[in-house]
């Protein structure tokens, strides 16, 4: 098949988007498919991920910021603030002062300001570049499938107008949910149903829908009334580093808690916390590492940890590549992954999952036990997902005995892993193409 595939994030890009895009497009073109891309110029993330296609494959284009303005406008205003006063207003007590109403007001002026400008999102700035890029590539390429992944969702409009002036069929990947996601906390009501209308309108001129987890699968093919298949992420065997000792640092032999990347809203490990506290003396024998985490992620957990007197056994260090990422996910002891405790966190099944499983170390889930991901991690043996408090602590507790005993603690059955590999997950994105191809 002669193929285009549409993505705003691809390698050199480091976000777990352009891992899961870049890999899909590394095998199609390993299983004989002829693959270009169409992605952005300088997009907002931090680079590193290696470009496993050839590059004359790829064509990026010029990615504009439509929220200048007011990034400018709010740059402004804080450099006349801070040239008023030396320190920021404190109370009588020494905290941060609360905000005041012109700060509620301009913040709530900020995200209309979005809902207005940034359709599809605020990646829109992408659309006219895209688009020409694109018809051009279906007019000397002549695909015979287009291939989008959102989000962000202006690939999908990309993908929407290409086929349309090309006449070439085109398949839409929801990796999130567009309209209605339980993670969008500053759309309006109304924007929010837009963006329902507008994801519709968009992909009802697709072929077929492409998502990661059964339960999204079955939302989007009665959503779009279309043909829906499951792709799930994976793991690539390539991109792992040699086995190395468990512990990290070899003078340490505590059992080492690593979590590595963002951590998202509404998943926090205040659980964990108090499982730590719970094991008292025990505890001391382990430490627990935030790889990459954003302070504003973990503030809630990390607070609560001084305040039962754990905060030593916790670390947060600065974001790493993510050839370290995944060194770390290999040389820890148990890798940590938090969902949201909630029914909405139901269908949701994070990327970063798929690097643990790569990296053959026991996972501990904590948050929602009855999720997709947790299904996963207990259906495969990949580790154990909790809830309770006492259930962690003791599941610590044993793999720190474990841990005393061998030296290591035992990794999951390599027939867990089995067609979780990007390579079986490109096999099945490969079928549902051919479907539509042209």
């Amino acid at each position: 098949m002669r193929i285009l595939i549409v993505s705003f994030a691809f390698p050199p890009h480091n976000v777990i988007g352009a891992v899961r895009v870049g890999k899909l497009a590394k095998y199609l073109t390993r299983f004989g498919h002829d693959v270009r891309v169409l992605s952005a110029l300088d997009a907002p993330y931090p680079k590193g991920l290696p470009l496993e296609i050839p590059i004359e494959n790829v064509t990026y284009t010029p990615w504009t910021r439509v929220d200048s303005p007011l990034r400018a406008a709010v740059t402004l205003r804080q450099r006349i603030r801070m040239q008023g006063r030396s320190r920021p207003t404190r109370n009588g007590n020494g905290t941060a002062a609360a905000p005041t109403h012109s700060a509620v007001a301009r913040s709530w002026l900020a995200e209309r300001y979005q809902d207005v400008v940034c359709i599809p999102d605020e990646n829109v700035g992408w659309l006219p570049s895209a688009a020409a890029a694109g018809r051009r590539i279906a007019r000397e390429f002549r695909p015979q499938v287009i291939f989008a992944s959102g989000k962000p969702w202006t690939s999908l409009v990309v993908a929407n107008r290409v086929a349309g002036s090309s006449g070439v069929p085109w398949v839409a990947e929801f990796r999130d949910p567009w309209g209605g996601n339980p993670y969008d906390r500053s759309s309006s009501r109304l924007r929010q149903r837009f963006d329902e209308w507008f994801s519709r309108r968009v992909a009802s001129t697709a072929s077929g829908v492409v998502t990661v987890t059964p339960p999204l699968a079955d939302i989007y093919e009665k959503k779009y009334g279309k043909p829906a298949a499951v792709v799930m992420s994976g793991y690539d065997e390539e991109d792992q580093p040699a086995v190395t000792a468990s512990n990290g640092l070899r003078s340490d032999d505590r059992l080492w808690i690593a979590h590595t990347g963002s951590v998202y809203a509404y998943r926090d490990f205040t659980q964990l916390v108090r499982a730590m506290h719970r094991l008292g003396e025990r505890a001391k024998k382990m430490r627990v590492s935030l790889v990459g985490a954003d302070p504003e992620g973990v503030e809630a957990a990390l607070n609560l940890a001084t305040t039962l007197g754990v905060r030593d056994l916790f670390e947060v260090s600065e974001p790493v590549s993510r050839a370290e990422s995944l060194h770390v996910q290999r040389s820890a002891d148990v890798l940590l992954l938090a969902t949201w405790n909630d029914p909405r966190e139901h269908s949701f099944l994070p990327g970063k999952l798929f690097e643990y499983v790569g990296a053959r170390r026991p996972i501990l889930l904590l948050g929602l036990v009855s999720g997709a991901a947790a299904q996963l991690v207990s259906s495969r043996s990949l580790g154990i997902a909790l809830d309770d408090t006492d259930a962690i602590a003791a599941w610590l507790d044993a793999r720190l005995a474990e841990k005393e005993r061998s030296g290591r603690t035992a990794g999951p059955p390599e027939a867990g892993r089995r067609g979780l590999e990007f390579e079986s997950q490109a096999r099945l994105l490969e079928g549902f193409l051919e479907r539509f191809a042209r």
